[in-house]
């Protein structure tokens, strides 16, 4: 067990406030990069490829990242971290400036910078158990949550009008800027230490790898603790799942103006979500948070799929993205809570790279699953149309209508035999670190 030197919510708001406006910052930068890659190679290959290199190096690396977080300082590590997205971001200008900017160096630099935030995520988000009272943690991460939910809202808008004002080379000066002003806050802001009694020689060894293998027997010693990052894991597959389809779903009836309102509409959902959480933070247990968001976001995913109806998406999807800060912060909180700060890092990174692979797992099949299965079941003459279509309808949109009512199904299904299994149901109970 460990005992922490806790400060208190007014260290971290400032690293809070640093950190939402380098990812404002960020967030902008990558916008105004996929327009820029999208008119310059006019391929969706080459978007998704620079996708997939923003996410997938972090992924593969996520438990030596989460080794290596757990081994040295959280706040130099956080500070390193941040230097180096900056340093990535510069390149990027410099390239851009000289006009010598290539489609595969976009590639190269967005994977090192996807390196740089795989150590960002565990060393920020052990910070938070760091710096603030475990009684605040919800709280935080909702600040936290409405941080993202924010530069989710504002930073399309604020893309498209920078573009147009001070252009590419203006926003990638921007976003250093934004660099420099967390960098800044980092150097200042004092961590608290804390102590060890359990891990000490440990975080001594000389093996990375060793340190890996303990903090997977460390999560499978804690079944508890297992069951909310496998809960995680699954819930971030169920949900990319109809993340993908969403839009050819909506397109498939009406028009681009409308998905962005409905964006839009999802988008202050999130914002609202993760408003109540740093209101009302511990007024509700996380466990109850937890489940009953689960249940509400299937809920919502079904009744997407029951109808081509503008209005009866937009309240889904409202109340689905309002649930969804409330069901990562409940799963954060309680990891944070439960698991020894020295080995948080891993902890965190683990899970990271299971639902990094579960995602992924979601983009490959969902799009076949959809164009060669589904959408022939639900077209005019298929062979379910005359039975599941007289209910929600054939033609173009209403197979992938069918998916989202199993995958609501499933994902109701899901969380009621997840209450069941008591180390998760009861993971509360479990001693705070």
């Amino acid at each position: 067990m460990e005992v922490r030197i806790m400060n208190d919510m007014g260290s971290f708001i400032p690293i809070w406030f640093g950190k939402f406006i380098s990812t404002v910052g960020s967030s902008i930068t990558g916008f105004a990069l996929g327009i820029w890659i999208y008119q310059h190679t006019e391929s969706v290959t080459d978007l998704a490829l620079t996708t997939l290199s923003t996410t997938l190096p972090s992924v593969i690396l996520s438990p030596v990242l989460g080794t290596l977080v757990d081994r040295f300082d959280k706040r130099w590590v956080l500070f390193m971290s941040d230097l180096g997205s900056g340093l990535c971001t510069g390149a990027l200008g410099i390239l851009f400036v000289t006009g010598n900017l290539e489609i595969w160096h976009i590639y190269l630099i967005r994977s090192v910078n996807s390196i740089c935030v795989g150590c960002q995520v565990p060393a920020y988000t052990t910070a938070i158990t760091l710096l603030v009272p475990k009684e605040q943690l919800t709280r935080a991460n909702g600040l936290v949550q409405l941080g993202s939910s924010i530069a989710q809202l504002i930073s399309p808008l604020l893309g498209g009008i920078l573009i147009a004002t001070i252009e590419i080379r203006g926003i990638i000066l921007t976003d250093l800027a934004t660099f420099v002003f967390s960098l800044i806050i980092l150097f200042f802001i004092q961590f608290p230490e804390y102590q060890t009694t359990t891990s000490k020689s440990i975080l001594k060894e000389t093996s990375i790898f060793s340190e890996i293998a303990f903090a997977w027997n460390y999560i499978q010693t804690k079944p508890g603790i297992l069951g909310l990052i496998m809960l995680f894991g699954m819930i971030n597959f169920l949900f990319a799942f109809v993340g993908v389809l969403t839009v050819p779903l909506v397109m498939s009836f009406t028009s681009a103006t409308v998905m962005g309102l409905l964006m839009s509409i999802g988008g202050s959902g999130t914002l609202l979500g993760s408003l109540a959480l740093t209101i009302w933070g511990e007024s509700v247990s996380n466990i109850n948070y937890l489940f009953l968001s689960m249940l509400l976001s299937g809920l919502c995913i079904l009744v997407v799929g029951l109808q081509a109806k503008v209005w009866l998406i937009a309240i889904a999807g409202f109340f689905f993205f309002f649930a969804t800060p409330i069901i990562s912060s409940s799963i954060q909180v309680m990891l944070q809570k439960k698991v020894q700060i020295d080995v948080q890092g891993r902890v965190f990174a683990f899970s990271g790279t299971i639902c990094g692979v579960l995602i992924s797992l979601a983009y490959i099949i969902s799009g076949p699953l959809a164009d060669y299965v589904f959408e022939p079941l639900m077209a005019a003459g298929g062979l379910l149309s005359e039975s599941v279509g007289q209910i929600i309808g054939v033609g173009q949109g209403r197979g992938i209508g069918l998916m989202f009512l199993v995958m609501g199904g499933v994902t109701m299904l899901f969380t009621t035999l997840a209450y069941q299994y008591p180390p998760l149901r009861l993971v509360e109970n479990e001693p705070d670190i």
